[in-house]
């Protein structure tokens, strides 16, 4: 019970940080176990890895924001972090 708190922790942490890079071993302290743990049972309860999520994550947010408001889709791109700049130009500008 103790992992899936500290996953929960780990998933709270990612949402106020998601326009950061994000430090694994930072997510390693959060969750209250070895980071290759955290990503397998993060993976059981998921069906996805951590990081699937967070670049889903960060898709849906921009996603968001490309509604509501007039920024460029390549700023928005950058706001969520600037390698995933390639994904946002092939999902937002076909």
């Amino acid at each position: 019970m103790e992992l899936i708190t500290g996953i929960n922790r780990v998933m709270a942490y990612t949402e106020q940080h998601l326009r950061e890079d994000l430090d694994c071993a930072k997510l390693a302290q959060l969750s209250g176990c070895s980071y290759a743990d955290f990503q397998r049972v993060f993976s059981l309860l998921n069906h996805m890895s951590y990081l699937e999520y967070v670049k889903a994550r960060r898709l849906s947010q921009a996603a968001v924001e490309i509604i509501h408001s007039r920024k460029r889709i390549l700023d928005i791109a950058f706001t969520y972090n600037a390698q995933v700049t390639d994904t946002f130009c092939r999902q937002f500008l076909q």
